[in-house]
């Protein structure tokens, strides 16, 4: 959907790309909906006895195999398990009868602890969650006062999107009289980078023609053919990424099957593949394969061959063989994807290949390590309160935890006016990620009610930094006139459920 619009200033600013590594706030969570449950304490595993005592130092198992917590009582203290049913499971409380505090020792770093507490005595109360990090220090605390009559339950949590939490203090005033629902705790997940895991959001079967093909000098030895030599700019073994697959981006896997086999005098004659920026190849141009070998699959590499690189007029990076399963990551700007046999000859016969598009979870990756879920993971929500909603955030790879004050001077933030050109358009720029399920719009107007949207393609990056998926991107207008207005349009283009 379509988010935040900002207008462009009518001034030229210069730019240069944010530095510096943003690193998470802790934050309170207001329900159990909010964090991710990954394990459960269960305090009917200490006993399932009603009113059995608990022990100071008692290990606390968890619904999270490998986790586990230590209780340990504030002095003085009394810890009972409250099970009226005598059944055991999740559902018994941890009663403290104080005035001590009830602390929580994790056996792992936790990026999120939730509990439901409630009063024993009949007056109102405040209560305090203390959450702490490996050498004990205190991180923070959150507090809230019970609602209405006394004793009635609260929730309190807490997440901490780097994952710093390895024990936490529950307390209540006055006096520390509480009893403690079965607590839930929050895992920072591990990062799924593995394609053969990730969900298929399209696919399509190519053919590829025993002809057809785009400059190269053969899989291991120099020999080009007459229909290497006559390779034009129709090739029919050239296929545009987005009229395949609209929603690819950069750093997404394509997955490559080769479908049934080509022969050519008796022996396998594989099948290249190779990702361009332009469909556009001349006549004549001479490209070889770079010497350094490219990883392109789980059972296949490109082998090491050819005397240098050096860059070419096709801007072909590295051709790849297409095996039975090749998962290949989509380089920057790819546009084009152009299959080849290795050794073309109509006497070959033509082959399919199967490609599979796998997007990756940036986006929902992004939202993990922040620690976000339930209603601080919709896309409108503004959790640190600076105006910028929560896509906003992701695209302009700021912090969501944190408020930025003065987002109106940050160049992420709005796009500027970047120079007017000699013929009298101006141009709109702003930096954003680079690799990314958005699509960017620019839309220009003389009036700031009607609005004229551009092509995806009129916003280009001008100015890259792939090591932290940013880029500076600029888009031209192409009307002139004595008052001309921009905005940028921020899309979320979700990957295949």
């Amino acid at each position: 959907m379509p988010t935040r619009t900002v207008f462009v200033s009518a001034f030229i600013c210069a730019f240069c790309l944010v530095t510096g590594v943003v690193v998470g706030a802790p934050f309170r969570v207001n329900s159990t909906n909010d964090m991710l449950e990954s394990g459960r304490l269960v305090w009917t595993a200490i006993s399932p006895v009603d009113g059995s005592a608990v022990p100071n130092s008692t290990s606390v198992a968890t619904t999270l195999a490998g986790t586990s917590f230590v209780v340990q009582g504030g002095n003085p203290t009394a810890m009972t398990i409250w099970n009226p049913g005598g059944a055991p499971g999740p559902g018994g409380m941890l009663a403290n009868s104080g005035p001590g505090g009830v602390f929580l020792f994790s056996s792992r770093a936790l990026q999120g602890f939730g509990v439901v507490i409630a009063h024993q005595a009949s007056v109102s109360a405040t209560y305090q969650l203390d959450y702490f990090g490996s050498d004990g220090g205190l991180l923070g605390s959150v507090s809230k006062p019970s609602p209405g009559s006394a004793g009635e339950p609260v929730f309190l949590g807490v997440v901490d999107p780097e994952a710093r939490i390895w024990s936490v203090g529950l307390h209540a005033g006055p006096g520390n009289s509480i009893v403690l629902s079965s607590p839930i705790f929050q895992v920072r997940p591990a990062p799924t980078n593995d394609p053969a895991t990730l969900p298929v959001a399209a696919v399509t079967t190519l053919e590829v023609s025993p002809t057809d093909t785009y400059l190269h000098e053969g899989l291991n030895s120099v020999g080009r053919t007459p229909a290497t030599l006559n390779a034009i700019i129709d090739n029919a073994n050239a296929h545009s990424l987005l009229e395949k697959f609209p929603t690819v981006r950069e750093g997404d896997f394509l997955r490559f099957e080769r479908q049934g086999l080509s022969l050519l005098g008796g022996q396998i004659n594989p099948v290249l593949a190779v990702f361009t920026r332009t469909q556009v190849i001349e006549k004549g141009t001479d490209f070889k394969r770079l010497p350094t070998a490219l990883e392109a699959g789980r059972d296949y590499y490109t082998p090491r061959a050819g005397s240098g690189a050096f860059p070419t007029g096709t801007n072909i990076p590295e051709d790849f063989l297409v095996g039975g399963s090749t998962f290949v990551s989509v380089p920057t700007d790819a546009r084009y994807l152009m299959f080849s046999l290795a050794q073309p000859s109509p006497a070959s016969g033509p082959v399919r290949v199967k490609v599979s598009h796998i997007q990756r979870r940036v986006f929902d990756a992004w939202l993990a390590q922040n620690g976000l879920y339930g209603a601080n993971a919709v896309l409108t929500s503004d959790l640190d309160g600076d105006g910028l909603k929560l896509l906003e955030e992701f695209a302009f790879q700021k912090d969501p935890t944190v408020s930025d004050a003065r987002p109106d001077l940050d160049f992420a933030f709005a796009p500027k006016l970047g120079q007017i050109t000699a013929s009298g358009r101006i141009s709109l720029v702003f930096g954003a990620r680079l690799n990314a399920p958005l699509r960017y719009t620019a839309q220009f107007s003389s009036d700031l009610i009607t609005w004229q949207s551009l092509g995806a393609s009129a916003v280009v990056p001008l100015l890259t930094d792939p090591a932290n998926d940013r880029a500076l991107f600029e888009a031209l207008d192409t009307v002139t006139g004595p008052r001309r207005f921009g905005r940028i349009l921020i899309e979320y283009l979700p990957p295949a459920p």
